[in-house]
């Protein structure tokens, strides 16, 4: 494509040249070059700059892709909330009773959503934390027992209904969410630049 359009400009350059020199020379000779001039510049005219195609078509150059579309509060917000309906409904069609919604887990699971950015950038484990430690230690922090928790983490570049089929295909964080002896749960998710989601789901018993 590149050397098509050099090709293209030197052949324009030529007859830019070749049309003012069919210009001077009438001039200078007072000869009727009209029908010439006028043809060469018709030639110009037609010709493109356009890349071709390849089948003999052109095409116009593709427009940008639309930027993803980054949700404010208020709908990551019902992100979650939709999640932890979801994971009721699996756990209602296993027959097992539903999970409460806390507030302290909630806090838990969303520094652990933007924590989990940071480590899948730097191409660490998902249920480790930027310093290196198990996650369990963010709930030492916060003064919830580690004992009784589990944490599920997943990324997805839909949302949170894409997200519950990818976990319940998993046989370890199906286990998580069908986990009889649970009986709550804190749900965060964090947004990257490019749209998609990491979501962090904390049980405890």
């Amino acid at each position: 494509m590149k050397k098509r359009l050099l090709c293209t400009l030197a052949v324009m350059c030529m007859a830019s040249v070749m049309l003012a020199g069919f210009t001077v020379t009438a001039s200078a000779s007072q000869a009727d070059n009209s029908k010439e001039i006028e043809a060469m510049r018709k030639w110009l005219e037609g010709l493109t700059l356009t890349p071709s195609t390849g089948n003999g078509s052109q095409s116009a150059p593709a427009d940008p892709a639309e930027p993803p579309p980054i949700m404010t509060a208020d709908e990551l917000k019902a992100q979650t909330d939709i999640m932890f309906e979801l994971v009721n409904k699996e756990r209602e069609k296993a027959g097992i009773g539903p999970l409460v919604r806390d507030s302290l887990l909630d806090e838990a699971a969303m520094i652990r959503a933007a924590e989990v950015r940071i480590v899948r950038f730097e191409g660490g484990a998902p249920h480790t934390r930027p310093d290196g430690t198990s996650w369990r230690t963010l709930l030492d922090d916060m003064g919830i027992d580690r004992n009784k928790c589990g944490e599920n983490v997943s990324f997805t570049k839909n949302s949170a209904q894409a997200s519950i089929a990818s976990l319940m295909n998993s046989e370890g964080h199906r286990a998580n969410i069908l986990r009889e002896r649970y009986n709550s749960i804190g749900i965060g998710v964090h947004q990257r630049s490019d749209g998609s989601f990491d979501f962090v789901q904390i049980f405890m018993s």
